[in-house]
């Protein structure tokens, strides 16, 4: 049978007292578990006997010297006075039967009571207290209110359940995990961050309460899952004792029977330290081997590294407990920071129905080495329900034989601790007061076993080295709007408060801050800060240092409203203006981006005109990471009359609106197209510059020209492009070939979309001189002549020219003429020659023989814009031919083939002469009666040519057959007229 079954419950209260120095010595005040005054409390225990067992609530109380001690009931306010009568040996009271079972804590005391003890006395005392039930029992050592902070963490244990796991699943728990905390005095505030649901609330957030002195806030655990209470943090404006532990549990829980009370007060935070030796708990039932004691510690700040045995385990993080299990060796723990170190025993078995051995489990706290102590009063609780009582004694190796219990040396087996200077020894003990001292400083731990019971404390400890503040402060930021609100804190359960407060210019930028006035010591200070620009990130930089000389840097990133238009690189409004026309709509697109290093939120995108004409075309809410950029989308619907609306289009979050753009919109009724306000005469020089106009006003300009075709000419359109619109734009016209039409074709297109569409031809120079045996064009410019039919020597013919306009326009030629005008002319009469479009003309031109050969000239041709083209002209005119015998019988040939203004002879040819035929050219300016005779040397006429044989003007060429004249050299003489002689010489060679 279980003994959550038994039907009853004995339950009893110890104060177990402990440590004193010899009456002989005087003692310096030291910080440690002695002291002359105490506030003390009973948390709610269970027992065998069930809820209506009375708890056996007793003190032990110890003096250094005789003393009288006075305990206050705070609930009653009733109080009584102890004696005691002899140093170092205790005084044991019987808290139920003095102030009533009643005085423990309870359900029904959950939240504020005063069920507390105010213990004083004129001497150091020392005081401790036990809870006892049947099965379920449990002691603490008190400290004094000298030693008492304002900073604690609770270490305790989960709650318990009653039935094995397979039974209700989950299990159903029965008794919580608790602590208590008492005003020392009046007006205290205190803060509770707990790890549990406490006394109902359904959430874990922090808990604020008041106190006054000697009153009692209790708190347990909800029991709807397994919950504890360690880890919570306990801050106060003023002293405090806190007390905590488990109403009845089983270690392990899982045992879910065996179950004890637990309970300890808990050492402020300022006390703990970073060590802790544990000690193998004497095996009182051989036959209990199913179950291993525990330890648990927690430490204060996170990431505390720490070993085990000297084998680093994983950092702690500050309030999470951890829980390891014990061995029957010694375990040595060692942190780099503070930690609390408890140890459990573990839970009894049934031996037989109804039968249980010796223990179950009890919760003890273990000092560091840094706090033990070299004197104690102690006390094996001398109670019916415990039958054997032990201490472990934790001593320096070579002090062990310096200790004395009881002023004998101690007759045990002393074991070492690996790793460190001390060893360790198990003593067991009769029930009732005792002593130990040594020669340096010595752990000491009591404990005791009755059926299924058990009790444990620590002997004392010394609060010699109290933590500092162990971590820098912290802050938080807010920000309403505009307004920011950082408050720089120092109020963990580790923290002194805040000795200064400090904006840091050179890390603080676009913000104004200031520091609210604050005392020394205080928890937190509230910085105010504001964006000097909104639209710009802010960087505010704050030093604090606290109490404890630790010092921090905080720095703020405060976000702007960074959003702002991209093309201006974040700056914001931009300004557009647009026409609009006939009615028409139109949409604008504005590229919106962060340039800020936080996301922005856009809430709403709005303009200030609510008449209809407009419309969002993108979502008015939206986000913005940084550097991320969006387009907003706006559309106006138009309306058909001339008018000018200005539209404001804004941007903001919760706090902040910002214009992104002032867009105005003239609307404009414009349906006539640009015209072209200068026209092109017939003549050009080599191009033209065509005029195009709108009406000289901003929104009613010429907005583009598109030349769609443009042959044999090169355009320029100015102003260019970039420049337009413009009220006037020239399409300038450069002829490529001044012989060839110049065709165009355009499209000028105004503000309003008005097309006007302009083709025109400007004529060339299309005329043709066609040569008639080729039908090519006869030009200088092809290399090609016109050529006539030959003409005979001193003949007179006109012909014609063709003439082929195979240009576009109408040709009219003013006038032609010729370069030499000697042996071509051109009537006049004929002039001006117009030549239509693929039409053909004959132009009269006349021609002279004036001389044998090719007749050359150039044909120019003029039009009415004095545009040229020239035409060679080639005709071959045939030589003046006679055959005849002169007087002589002489065979004479004459050709006539050119004109000339002077009288000459030219030397016979061939010369010498090899007797053939004898040809000389003579010129006469005017017909004349001519000789030509040949004289030998000596002047002697050998032959005559010709004999004043009338003869017309120009070049002739006489040819004659040298009969009778033997080699030698001879003169040719030509006698024109009446006295004219002109003499050549000549040489026959045969």
């Amino acid at each position: 049978m279980s003994r959550t079954l038994h039907l009853y419950y004995l339950s009893l209260t110890t104060l177990l007292l402990a440590v004193a120095t010899s009456q002989a010595q005087v003692k310096e005040h030291v910080f440690d578990s002695e002291g002359t005054l105490f506030w003390v409390t009973f948390i709610e225990g269970r027992g065998g006997g069930g809820e209506t067992e009375i708890p056996d609530m007793r003190l032990f109380l110890s003096a250094v010297e005789p003393t009288t001690v006075t305990i206050t009931n705070n609930f009653s306010g009733n109080s009584i006075e102890v004696d005691i009568p002899l140093a170092y040996t205790s005084v044991e009271v019987n808290i139920t039967n003095e102030f009533g079972g009643g005085f423990e804590l309870g359900t029904e005391d959950l939240g504020l009571s005063r069920k507390s003890l105010k213990i004083e006395s004129e001497v150091d005392i020392t005081v401790y207290g036990v809870t006892a039930r049947i099965w379920s029992s449990d002691g603490f050592l008190a400290l004094p209110d000298d030693v008492l902070t304002r900073r604690y963490i609770v270490l305790a244990y989960p709650n318990g359940y009653f039935v094995p796991q397979q039974t209700f699943n989950p299990p159903l728990y029965d008794h919580p995990s608790e602590f208590a905390i008492i005003a020392t005095e009046d007006n205290t505030e205190v803060t509770i961050d707990p790890t549990a649901n406490l006394n109902g609330r359904p959430t874990k957030d922090q808990i604020k309460i008041g106190l006054n002195r000697g009153e009692v806030y209790f708190a347990q655990a909800g029991l709807f899952e397994k919950q504890d209470v360690t880890g919570t943090q306990i801050r106060s404006t003023k002293p405090i004792a806190v007390f905590s532990g488990t109403r009845r549990t089983s270690i392990p829980t899982s045992v879910a029977n065996y179950r004890d009370l637990l309970v300890e007060q808990m050492p402020p935070l300022d006390a703990w330290g970073n060590t802790a030796i544990l000690t193998p708990i004497y095996r009182v039932n051989n036959q209990d081997r199913g179950f291993d004691p525990v330890a648990r510690l927690v430490a204060v700040v996170d990431f505390t590294d720490w070993t085990l045995n000297g084998v680093p385990r994983a950092p702690l993080r500050a309030g999470e407990p951890i829980e390891i299990v014990l061995d029957e060796t010694p375990s040595v723990i060692k942190a780099d920071a503070p930690i609390l170190v408890a140890q459990y025993e573990h839970s009894n078995q049934e031996i037989s129905q109804d039968t249980f051995g010796l223990g179950d489990p009890f919760m003890m706290i273990v000092p560091p080495e840094s706090q033990y102590d070299t004197i104690y009063a102690f006390q094996s609780v001398p109670h019916q329900l415990f039958v054997q009582h032990f201490v472990n004694v934790v001593v320096e190796t070579s002090d062990v034989a310096s200790l004395r219990i009881d002023g004998r040396p101690v007759n045990a087996q002393f074991f070492p601790v690996p790793g460190t200077i001390y060893s360790y020894a198990q003593v067991e003990l009769s029930a009732g007061a005792h002593t130990a001292r040594a020669d340096s400083p010595f752990g000491l731990y009591a404990y005791g076993f009755g059926q299924a019971n058990s009790y444990g404390y620590p002997g004392g400890m010394l609060f010699d080295g109290l933590i500092a503040d162990y971590e820098p402060p912290y802050f938080i930021m807010d920000r309403v709007c505009d307004d920011v609100s950082a408050v720089i804190i120092d109020d963990r359960i580790t923290d002194w408060g805040l000795d200064s407060v400090e904006i840091v210019s050179s890390g603080t930028s676009n913000v104004t801050a200031e520091v609210a006035p604050f005392e020394s010591g205080a928890d937190s200070v509230e910085v105010t800060a504001r964006l000097i620009d909104p639209y710009q990130d802010g960087d505010l930089l704050i030093r604090s240092v606290d109490s404890g000389g630790r010092s921090g840097m905080h720095q703020a990133m405060i976000p702007g409203f960074t959003v702002g238009i991209r093309q201006l690189q974040g700056e914001a409004p931009t300004s557009s203006r647009e026409a609009v026309y006939n009615g028409d709509g139109t949409c604008i697109d504005v590229e919106v981006f962060n340039y800020g290093q936080f996301s922005q939120e856009i809430d709403r995108t709005f303009f200030d005109h609510v008449d209809g004409l407009y419309r969002l075309i993108t979502p008015a809410r939206f986000s913005l990471g940084p550097g991320e950029s969006r387009v907003i989308g706006l559309c106006f619907d138009g309306l058909y009359n001339d008018s000018v609306l200005d539209l404001r289009v804004t941007i903001g979050d919760t706090c902040v609106e910002r214009d992104m753009l002032l867009w105005q919109i003239v609307t404009i009724i414009d349906t006539v197209g640009p015209e072209r306000s200068s026209r092109l005469g017939d003549c050009t020089d080599g191009g033209a510059v065509i005029t195009f106009s709108e009406p000289d006003a901003e929104f009613f300009g010429i907005d583009r020209v598109n030349v769609v075709e443009a042959v044999n000419a090169e355009t320029v359109v100015t102003p260019d492009d970039a420049s337009l619109p413009a009220g006037t734009v020239e399409l300038t016209l450069r002829q490529i070939d001044p012989y060839e039409d110049m065709v165009y074709h355009v499209e000028v297109i105004d503000m309003a979309g008005n097309v006007a569409t302009y083709r025109d031809t400007i004529a060339g120079f299309t005329l043709a001189a066609i040569n008639d045996e080729s039908g090519l064009q006869a030009s200088v410019r092809f290399d090609r002549e016109w050529d006539a039919d030959s003409l005979n020597y001193l003949g007179r013919r006109c012909d014609s020219v063709l003439l082929r306009n195979y240009g576009l326009r109408t040709v009219e030629l003013d006038y032609g003429q010729l370069l030499s005008n000697r042996d071509f002319s051109i009537p006049a009469a004929q002039f001006p020659i117009v030549v239509e479009p693929g039409d053909s003309v004959m132009m009269a031109l006349c021609m002279e023989g004036r001389r044998a050969g090719e007749q050359l000239d150039t044909l120019v041709l003029i039009d009415r814009c004095g545009r040229v083209d020239r035409v060679p002209l080639k005709t071959p005119v045939d030589f003046g031919h006679a055959d005849g015998v002169d007087r002589c019988g002489q065979t004479i040939e004459i050709q006539a083939f050119a004109a000339t203004k002077q009288t000459f002879l030219q030397t016979p040819f061939p010369n010498p002469s090899n007797g053939e035929r004898i040809g000389v050219d003579i010129g006469l300016p005017a017909e004349a009666e001519v000789s030509i005779e040949v004289l030998d040397q000596s002047g002697a006429v050998r032959l005559r040519v010709l004999n004043r044989s009338r003869t017309a003007e120009g070049v002739h060429r006489l040819s004659f057959d040298p009969q009778g004249l033997e080699s030698g050299a001879y003169f040719c003489r030509l006698t024109v007229g009446d006295g004219i002689t002109l003499d050549k010489q000549f040489i026959i060679a045969e």
